[in-house]
């Protein structure tokens, strides 16, 4: 007996490089603008959110692990969602949450791209700007590319590596300015309706730098493709990954913003948001620290963005496979199964996403509204409702007797209409004011 024990732990899918691989990517390059938001926004709407910020991440991915667990063989979250909802609606489901997805993609390959373009002359005797060159997002996504189709142990190597190494950075620049803390900030306290106002505005922002629910999936599957092990505590095990994760980023983030905030002046904070400056490069002209803060800076967002793509590659890439079940499984009227020479149909895909980043990529749109009006609802819709919607389906409505479920609900439609909220009660007190 004991014997089988220690087999099965040696059989066990390791949690820590996929705690961190998660935290990689939640971890993106807007985290360094947070502490502008605090900042401009007042401290004490951080004080405040910082209290619930912890239980609405923590549950929503937890009940996303909850949803992935219900099918008795491994499914992603696309395969499950397409399984309970219908081929019609599972389909035009699967279509929006692929989308979605690509788009962020696309996004992080644009930033990578404007990142480590204008560094590339310092080791180069062309003078060309790389940045705005086209070779130079092929020869990003080309690595992309390899790093999928190398082993996935040495892939979550180095996830777990670079997240490693984000969380060194975060804490190591946060404990350098505890000396440059400004705590008058603290006794400035807003009028209560302010204080609500500033909390909506911000909430959405807030939650949405901490969402690592594409790369779940991927880790379920991990997790259960080990024969010999439990149910309950491969489900055990993957909670407590969630909630390891969720402290981590609660902690590491939030301790990064408040630090960041504390130690920059009113004047300081209007000078980067008027030049759109982010927290470390601003910091670097600050007297007592040094310039080479912001080279850090320029590192972690290098850092930030290759972890964020690899975690949501995971998503964008199961998504389309299920979505070619789908297409399959309509257009022959047969269940949804096995796809025909899936190593084919896989490169496949993975040549069309990396071909169409770098067509799209070239073109260098601007995502600013179709973010703000399109990706940032549907994100919420699938982290904090779809999930409930499914286990309602899959289990009845005793699951919303459950206080967590509420919680989540109730989290998903505010996060859906707070910052409206927001911006309409600061308007409106705005007027009394004149």
């Amino acid at each position: 007996m004991a014997g089988s024990q220690v087999e099965n732990r040696g059989r066990e899918e390791k949690a820590l490089p996929w705690i961190l691989t998660l935290f990689g990517t939640a971890v993106g390059a807007g985290i360094l603008y947070l502490p502008l938001q605090a900042g401009s926004s007042g401290i004490w709407a951080f004080v405040l959110l910082s209290l619930f910020i912890f239980p609405i991440i923590y549950y929503s991915h937890s009940y996303v692990v909850t949803l992935l667990l219900l099918e008795i063989s491994p499914q992603n979250y696309a395969g499950v969602v397409g399984h309970f909802m219908g081929r019609i609606f599972g389909l035009l489901i699967i279509l929006a949450f692929l989308i979605t997805f690509y788009t962020i993609l696309l996004s992080y390959a644009m930033g990578l791209n404007a990142s480590i373009g204008p560094h590339i002359p310092q080791f180069s005797l062309m003078n060309i700007n790389w940045a705005q060159n086209n070779i130079l997002i092929i020869i990003i996504l080309l690595v992309f590319a390899l790093v999928q189709m190398i082993n996935k142990k040495i892939m979550l190597t180095f996830m777990s590596f670079f997240s490693l190494v984000l969380i060194i950075i975060l804490f190591g620049i946060s404990i350098s300015l505890v000396p440059l803390w400004d705590y008058s900030i603290f006794y400035q306290l807003p009028e209560l309706h302010d204080l609500a106002a500033e909390a909506l505005r911000i909430l959405p922002i807030l939650v949405l730098s901490l969402v690592f629910f594409p790369a779940i999936s991927s880790m379920v599957i991990a997790f259960r493709s080990h024969p010999g092990v439990r149910p309950l505590k491969t489900r055990m095990r993957l909670q407590s990954a969630i909630f390891i994760t969720s402290m981590l980023l609660w902690f590491f983030i939030l301790f990064f913003v408040f630090s960041c905030s504390l130690s920059l002046t009113p004047e300081e904070l209007a000078h980067a948001i008027k030049e759109n400056l982010n927290s470390l490069t601003i910091l670097s002209y600050k007297e007592g620290l040094s310039p080479q803060i912001a080279n850090l800076g320029e590192l972690f967002v290098i850092l930030a963005l290759f972890t964020s793509f690899i975690g949501i590659f995971f998503a964008v890439k199961e998504a389309a496979q299920e979505l070619v079940r789908e297409v399959i499984a309509l257009l022959t009227w047969k269940k949804r199964g096995p796809i025909k020479y899936e190593r084919g149909v896989d490169i496949i895909i993975h040549l069309l996403i990396y071909f169409s980043l770098w067509a799209i990529a070239t073109q260098n749109p601007s995502f600013m509204n179709i973010f703000s009006d399109f990706i940032s609802p549907l994100v919420v819709f699938f982290l904090f409702i779809l999930p409930i919607l499914i286990l309602i389906k899959a289990r009845g409505f005793h699951i919303l007797m459950q206080p967590t479920s509420l919680f989540i609900v109730f989290s998903g439609i505010l996060l859906h209409f707070s910052y409206e909220i927001g911006a309409y009660l600061q308007n409106l007190l705005e007027s009394h004011k004149l």
